[in-house]
């Protein structure tokens, strides 16, 4: 049968998903949308057993498949899931969608020999005029969906405008380290050794500290209400409007917060050498745990950043005396992956809103 294209699998997978045999299912929903997204998006060769546990059953990066086998256990129940699918409402689907045994990697096929549904029979048929209001209706919905669909696709077809920068700050000296506030309307910086806070297109700016002290990194937390700073090798965490503030942990370097505002990202000293590690810090209960493992005899890892969804972390590992490079690892740990090869350094880089992609400026 011949290979379906990306736009077919991609409807087929949400006919699949919101069927009676999988809409009360999240986890073979979960499991399966997985497997359709990564190989779409060719990284087939990514999906692994290991890779499955960590992304899509949350197991911890100690997941060990000789002892625990519940990946396999749970591609068994896709596969019967799937067969159900087909041999009931999906039987006359133009599409297949299988995971054959021995694998992980879906394979998607164009079946062009599906027998279409029978002509309602005698007993159930139905005066023609009867339905052709309900024909029309069908025409002029299906019209109108159609044209729908070319805007979309020429909107998105049509080159994204040119990137403009708009400036935020125009005070003397050095403004250094902005974060913009979750919902775009505020920008925090450093200037002077303090921490200052502005409205977008506002030139007043309030000073949030007064500490004889350079403070530095300012970072928003996800509902807004904080900014967390680092002042000594101490994080401390304060009102946007200034105000008291409160000791949270410790960082050698940034700060950065998880999506859920519950703990911080830290760098941490784990050598002799002068090597730094990442650390996620419990607001709750200050629990400390480390999550990057550099080799001691390296800088370390320089920055980093949680993704929207909280699962997978992206971070700057300096192996040498000059540069970094981006790398991702499962929020909850495993082997981290390299995203570049940068001969200079990375200065900064963030995540898209949807997780999708890491913007990043370089000196290269």
């Amino acid at each position: 049968m011949p290979v379906a294209d990306e736009a077919a699998v991609r409807a087929q997978l949400g006919k699949i998903l919101s069927s009676p045999v999988f809409v009360n299912s999240p986890r073979m929903s979960r499991f399966l949308r997985f497997v359709v997204e990564t190989t779409l998006n060719g990284k087939s060769e990514s999906i692994k057993e290991y890779v499955i546990a960590i992304e899509v059953f949350e197991k911890s990066g100690d997941y060990d498949p000789q002892t625990d086998s519940t990946v396999r256990t749970e591609a068994s129940k896709l596969r019967s899931r799937l067969t159900r699918y087909y041999e009931t409402e999906g039987r006359n689907d133009l599409i297949a969608i299988t995971i054959p045994k021995g694998s992980y990697v879906p394979q998607f096929e164009q079946c062009n020999n599906r027998t279409p549904p029978p002509p309602p029979t005698s007993a159930t048929a139905r005066p023609k005029a009867e339905f052709q209001w309900l024909r029309a209706s069908v025409i002029v919905l299906a019209t109108a969906l159609a044209l729908a669909a070319g805007l979309i696709w020429r909107s998105r077809s049509s080159p994204a405008p040119a990137p403009r920068s708009i400036p935020l700050t125009s005070y003397p000296g050095l403004e250094v380290q902005p974060s913009l506030s979750p919902d775009g309307s505020q920008v925090t910086f450093g200037w002077k050794g303090d921490i200052y806070v502005k409205a977008v297109g506002s030139e007043p700016a309030v000073q949030v500290t007064k500490d004889p002290a350079v403070e530095s990194f300012p970072a928003w937390s996800p509902d807004g209400s904080q900014i967390a700073f680092v002042r000594n090798g101490e994080v401390f965490l304060v009102s946007p409007l200034g105000g008291p503030e409160r000791k949270a942990t410790e960082s050698s370097g940034r700060v950065a917060w998880t999506p859920d505002g519950s703990a911080l990202l830290v760098l941490q000293k784990t050598s002799a050498f002068g090597a730094q590690s990442v650390f996620r810090v419990s607001l709750a209960n200050g629990r400390n745990q480390r999550l990057t493992f550099p080799r001691d005899i390296s800088r370390g890892d320089l920055n980093m950043a949680m993704s929207p969804d909280g699962r997978t972390l992206a971070f700057c590992r300096a192996e040498s005396s000059e540069g970094c490079d981006l790398f991702l690892m499962p929020a909850g740990g495993g082997d981290p992956r390299r995203l570049t090869e940068e001969l200079s350094g990375i200065v900064g880089f963030a995540w898209t809103a949807d997780g999708r992609e890491i913007v990043f400026a370089s000196s290269r």
